[in-house]
């Protein structure tokens, strides 16, 4: 047991692990406060949705910090030290996913915060903010979200040894470009195969279910089994390297 927790924590207890999370979000906030401040000054009338905003960067957050991780490992050549020592490769790249998953409850938590402050703040009664409804139906999200998305940067950036090459290959992959595509062949085909395909497909489903914080059963369920199926790939390259 005392191993394991060891494990689980090993990634997350590096120094300015929270730090780092906080001062991204707070620096994003300020950054959408300003805006919302100008247009409310200026009177654009753009209804700035600060919570919606948060939304809508974090997944770029979460790329950034998820790429690094392991791939900043192999450029600081201190791949041999971490994969050489007391825990096992594989218990490394796991820690190294759960510490993904404790960095999206972190900012599932700011988010949250940000969430109650900014909807007292145009005026909305406390007590309907203030729900079990409004505050943590989401978590799943996040948590499904960084858990396939953290699996699948650990797999690239097992194979290429490259925090940046692995960032550019997940948003390719996960983000507008791909999105983009495969949401005009999925309203544009007429091939139900092919619809079939897209719609179950973990690199539509990823971003474009955690814009609107819901996955469906299915959903959910092809995510988890593909974030399985990148960690296991991850941890077979992992151990096939010469170190």
């Amino acid at each position: 047991m005392e191993r394991t927790l060891k494990v689980m924590t090993l990634d997350a207890k590096k120094s300015g692990f929270f730090k780092t999370i906080i001062i991204n979000v707070l620096t994003l906030l300020s950054m959408f406060c300003l805006v919302y401040a100008i247009d409310k000054i200026y009177k654009f009338g753009a209804n700035i949705d600060i919570p919606c905003m948060m939304i809508t960067v974090i997944p770029y957050l979460l790329i950034i910090n998820f790429s690094v991780s392991l791939g900043e490992e192999f450029t600081n050549k201190t791949d041999k030290i971490v994969f050489t020592g007391m825990f096992k490769r594989d218990e490394i790249i796991v820690s190294k996913l759960i510490s993904f998953c404790i960095m999206s409850i972190v900012m599932f938590l700011l988010y949250d915060i940000i969430f109650i402050v900014f909807n007292v703040f145009i005026g909305k009664n406390l007590s309907e903010v203030l729900t079990f409804g409004n505050l943590f139906k989401n978590i799943y999200v996040f948590l499904i979200y960084s858990f396939t998305l953290g699996a699948f940067s650990l797999l690239v950036s097992s194979i290429t040894e490259k925090g940046m090459f692995t960032g550019i290959v997940t948003y390719i992959m996960y983000f507008d470009v791909t999105l983009l595509v495969m949401s005009q062949a999925l309203y544009s085909s007429k091939n139900q195969l092919l619809k079939t395909v897209i719609s179950n497909c973990p690199f539509y489903i990823a971003n474009t279910g955690f814009r609107i914080q819901r996955y469906t059963l299915n959903q959910s369920l092809i995510m988890i089994v593909s974030g399985i199926v990148f960690l296991g790939l991850t941890i077979f390259v992992i151990n096939k390297k010469d170190m």
